[in-house]
């Protein structure tokens, strides 16, 4: 049982992984090239497809959008992106 405890110790005392995360100019370029291949995709289907929460994509595209990258024609659901630049 002393062995089992110790161990545990042991493991809370490593440092955590950090996760892979991408950097900023990545993502922005994996949103362009989903949007390319797919231009009435959905955020949520975004945030599958990026492993990201659908709030931090919903974040780059609204970036993207007021730097003038990207437009949303029409509606949530039957919309499109189009790419601008």
């Amino acid at each position: 049982m002393e062995k089992a405890q110790e161990k545990a110790k042991e493991k809370a005392k490593e440092k955590p992984k950090k996760s892979q995360r991408k950097t900023v100019g990545n993502i922005e370029k994996d949103i362009l090239k989903i949007v390319m291949q797919n231009p009435c995709i959905t955020v949520k289907e975004l945030s599958k497809k990026l492993d990201r929460t659908e709030n931090s994509v919903r974040y780059y595209l609204r970036k993207m959008t007021d730097s003038g990258l990207v437009e949303r024609k029409g509606s949530t659901k039957s919309g499109r992106w189009l790419i601008l630049k």
